[in-house]
């Protein structure tokens, strides 16, 4: 079964601050964009089993089923699997 993957739009404005930050002020075009698919892959990978990634460290958020997942340096947090 796949689960549908929504990204808010805080969160794709946090990818492009990657983008930009990686870009611009490391001057690392190339290690931005692979930084930005790293992310984009891990992401799309919970269209497939999204609960085998540990719940956030917050009760409350965690009875909500809210998840995280680590991305090199990064932690995408909010994940919750809706089918």
């Amino acid at each position: 079964m796949r689960y549908k993957i929504r990204m808010m739009e805080s969160a794709q404005a946090d990818m492009r601050d990657i983008y930009r930050y990686i870009c611009v002020e490391l001057k690392s075009p190339a290690a931005a964009v692979r930084r930005v698919k790293d992310i984009e892959k891990a992401v799309r990978s919970l269209e497939e089993m999204p609960c085998r990634i540990s719940l956030v460290a917050d009760d409350y958020l965690a009875s909500k089923g809210l998840r995280t997942i680590a991305v090199k340096t990064h932690l995408v947090r909010g994940c919750r699997a809706d089918r």
